[in-house]
């Protein structure tokens, strides 16, 4: 059976949450305290499907957000899959297909003009399930890669993009203020695919004094935002490859030298922050490394995470960066029977934060 998410289904759903990813270092996405407000952070409109075993348990879960973002020069509402989640013991059962079932019938409902997700590149039986088309499954289509990028201030001091570049004056969100920022983002971004509309108000856990603003003679250049969300979801390290777990202790300095962030114990969270929003004027090297460079400085000792798509002009200059890196691809997603392949004009947006 499938139906929406309910506060009753909260504890469940925190338990599967916990349930890390295979790899040398067991991962876990997880929301807390509150399941529902860390969904919240996906879109505009949140709905959480989950499906029920026949024992009453949850067997799985996934959510269809939709985003207001800019797609060639409008504002539309594009939908986003996310969260899909299950207990090992429920999978290669049906709640899978039936989700999908449920989640074509509310897009009956509720059409859209484009759904997009995101397959870590790692995870083949994810990638080959999805895209197989099977059992009515929907059309997964590539849109190119993204890679993401955890980097630290002290990587960033140290490489090409550790000095803001004259004649950039650096500013906090708070002393240029809300009008003009979102000024600015209401001018520039437009011009960048999937780029999200800013929030109005913004999300929980995010204010203005975290905004690093570059100006030029009175002119907002670049802009980003600094967002702690670890009070309402978290990056949580289960464990390690027995060989990775014994080789730690012993690695973790070398990784500080070269500039890495260290190896944090099994069973805690990764101390990290997102560079949200991050909106440059000219889309030119100097503003993005400026950018970073401005940033570095209120990163304290922890991990910065962004993602840009394989076509995005800063994907050169961020690969230099000494910083861990993983590769996911990103799909076009559609219910129609002989879907044509979604083309964009130019490199998609990835707001890594919001993911």
């Amino acid at each position: 059976m499938i139906r929406l998410f309910h506060p009753d289904d909260e504890a469940q759903l925190q338990h599967l949450t916990r349930q890390p990813m295979p790899g040398w270092i067991r991962l876990a996405y997880c929301n807390s305290p509150s399941f529902a407000d860390g969904e919240a952070l996906k879109g505009d409109e949140v709905t959480t499907a989950v499906w029920i075993e026949s024992d009453g348990a949850i067997g799985g879960c996934a959510s269809r957000a939709v985003k207001r973002v800019w797609l060639d020069g409008r504002i539309q509402r594009v939908g986003y899959f996310a969260g899909l989640r299950s207990f090992e013991s429920a999978r290669n059962k049906l709640g899978l297909f039936r989700g999908y079932e449920w989640m074509r019938e509310l897009d009956r409902r509720d059409p859209l003009p484009l759904y997009i997700t995101t397959i870590i590149s790692a995870n083949r039986p994810a990638r080959e399930l999805l895209t197989s088309r099977r059992a009515k499954l929907p059309a997964y289509i590539e849109a190119g890669g993204i890679v993401t990028f955890g980097v630290t201030s002290r990587a960033i001091r140290r490489s090409a993009h550790g000095d803001v570049r004259p004649p950039f004056n650096v500013l906090s969100g708070d002393e240029v203020g809300e009008t003009r920022l979102r000024a600015f983002y209401n001018e520039v971004s437009p011009q960048r695919m999937l780029f999200p509309v800013l929030p109005d108000p913004l999300p929980t856990n995010l204010k203005w004094s975290d905004f690093v603003v570059l100006e030029k003679d009175g002119q907002i250049i670049a802009a980003t935002a600094l967002w702690n969300q670890q009070s309402i979801r978290q990056i949580h390290v289960d464990s390690y490859h027995p060989l990775l777990s014994i080789l730690r202790p012993v690695i973790n300095p070398f990784l500080k030298l070269l500039g890495y962030y260290p190896l944090p114990p099994s069973n805690t969270d990764f101390d990290c922050v997102y560079f949200a929003y991050p909106l440059t004027r000219h889309d030119t090297p100097a503003e993005f490394a400026s950018l970073l460079a401005a940033s570095a400085p209120r990163i304290g000792k922890r991990l910065l995470f962004f993602a840009l798509h394989e076509n995005n002009p800063f994907i050169t200059n961020a690969s230099r960066l000494t910083a861990w890196k993983y590769r996911s691809i990103l799909y076009t997603v559609s219910f129609a029977t002989n879907p044509e392949p979604v083309v964009f004009k130019s490199a998609s947006h990835i707001e890594l934060s919001t993911m």
